[in-house]
């Protein structure tokens, strides 16, 4: 279970990271090039889904915490 949730953080960790590049980018993009559609659209409805997958991201790495394998590496420390 630990690394199905590992898996999944990793692949949570990459998309909310690579997001969060997309609208610093594309946010500076739409202010050059004054497009205030490209800046309301990664500013709003994208930075929204970018902050869900960071959240879930949170939720999954609490939950690893939870799991045997996670318990047992812990007493080794």
């Amino acid at each position: 279970m630990y690394a199905l949730l590992l898996t999944v953080f990793r692949l949570l960790l990459i998309t909310f990271v690579l997001g969060g590049v997309a609208v610093t980018f594309f946010q500076v993009a739409g202010i050059l090039i004054a497009s205030p559609g490209l800046t309301s659209f990664f500013g709003g409805d994208f930075a929204d889904w970018t902050c869900v997958v960071a959240a879930l991201a949170g939720i999954v790495s609490f939950l690893q915490l939870y799991t045997k394998d996670a318990k047992d590496t812990e007493e080794l420390v």
